[in-house]
């Protein structure tokens, strides 16, 4: 039968033709046999038929068959080959369970029973890195999937603290696998995160911590991410380790909770693929203006400090302007220079000293509001608002040339 499977281009009416009770008592007979080399032929070859939901749904309403892949994990003897095949395609059987026909099954309830969700916790922990692989594959999709599978692993703090020590120290692979399941028992759960005792606790979440900046596997930082936003939110020890951490004080301590949420939720853990972050909605800071005109406000100090450089730039000029050109006591011609202005161009003089007042900005601000004395004092006159007085002088200077 296995190299009949071998050879088996799997299509619509070859499934139809594995779905009789031939084909199970056929693989029941493999995996009883005696030859090792025998049942792992036949735990290659049923890899294929998993990928149809109509097989699935016979492995596991038979009787016999999740039995016998217990069997071969449970038994001492067991190659780890054997082992971590079987619980490989256990992990694909529960996988292939979303389907609703296929939840109610009785292989699917005996794999999360209290017995065998603590059987794959037990090779969790004491397995190569490979068949570790596998079982927590097994565990992420039975929790997944199933409140019992999680109610079942949290209590069992030797369980936990020693999924927190693979963290710590355990092959990438088998860490990215550990994080999923920490994920997966902790979600929707009112408790958040079963931690391990102190000090275990302070070096996990240092642990989460440091992935965010330092792993450079997209997943994992997602994993780490949505693991920290379930810590114990009213934990005072872990408000302060968290506030503490190195890799965290670049998240405001008034968000960094909605910021991890946002970047872990709605996670699909049990798959291997990359993650798809939630789509986050735009609020009035981050609104884009109708019109490329538009002034944002991230842009406002650079367009204050640039108007008070130009005002600034403008009043240095007038003020340039007005002292070379219409100051009566500066004259950039060199003949002016040499002579008495007042005595051989007192017109001139007159005009410009007229200019200097009524065109200097200064004096006009400083003279926005008239003073309204008392008494009137022709002889003060306001010399922004009022003619000035100098025809008598110009005229005396005209008859004194004459």
């Amino acid at each position: 039968m296995a190299a009949d499977l071998i050879k088996m281009q799997l299509k619509e009416n070859n499934i139809k033709d594995l779905e009789d009770g031939q084909f199970i008592q056929n693989l029941t007979r493999m995996l009883n046999s005696n030859s090792p080399a025998y049942k792992s032929a036949c735990l290659k070859r049923i890899k294929k038929p998993l990928l149809y939901p109509q097989i699935v749904k016979q492995l596991l309403s038979d009787s016999v068959v999740i039995p016998l892949l217990l069997g071969l994990i449970s038994f001492v003897r067991s190659d780890t080959q054997l082992k971590q095949e079987a619980g490989e395609i256990l992990a694909l059987l529960v996988g292939a369970c979303q389907h609703p026909e296929i939840r109610d099954t009785s292989g699917r309830k005996e794999l999360q029973s209290e017995h065998n969700v603590s059987l794959f916790l037990q090779f969790v922990n004491i397995s190569d890195p490979e068949t570790k692989i596998q079982f927590l594959h097994l565990l992420v999709e039975l929790s997944s999937q199933s409140q019992t599978a999680q109610n079942l692993i949290r209590p069992d703090r030797y369980a936990v603290a020693q999924l927190f020590d693979s963290v710590v120290g355990d092959q990438r692979e088998v860490k990215r696998w550990v994080l999923k399941l920490i994920s997966c028992i902790s979600g929707n759960h009112p408790d958040g995160v079963p931690l391990p005792p102190s000090p275990s606790t302070e070096t996990a979440i240092n642990t989460f911590a440091d992935i965010l900046p330092c792993s450079l596997d997209v997943e994992e930082r997602s994993i780490a991410a949505a693991i920290i936003s379930q810590l114990p939110k009213d934990d005072i020890i872990i408000d302060e380790l968290l506030k503490k951490s190195e890799a965290l004080k670049a998240i405001r301590e008034s968000q960094w909770r909605a910021v991890l949420s946002q970047l872990g939720q709605s996670r699909p853990f049990a798959s291997s693929t990359a993650p798809k972050f939630a789509t986050m909605a735009h609020n009035a800071a981050h609104h884009v203006p109708s019109s490329r005109y538009s002034a944002t406000g991230e842009h406002a100090p650079f367009y204050v400090m640039a108007g008070m450089v130009t005002v600034a730039v403008a009043m240095a000029f007038h003020t340039m302007k007005q002292q070379l050109v219409h100051s009566p006591g500066v004259s950039i011609n060199k003949k002016r220079r040499e002579s008495i202005a007042e005595v051989d161009d007192p017109d001139t003089v007159v005009a410009d000293a007229s200019k200097f007042l009524k065109k200097s900005f200064l004096r006009k601000v400083a003279h926005i509001q008239e003073h309204n004395p008392t008494l009137p004092d022709p002889t003060r006159a306001n010399a922004i608002t009022k003619y000035l007085y100098l025809l008598p002088l110009i005229s005396h200077f005209s008859q004194f040339n004459a």
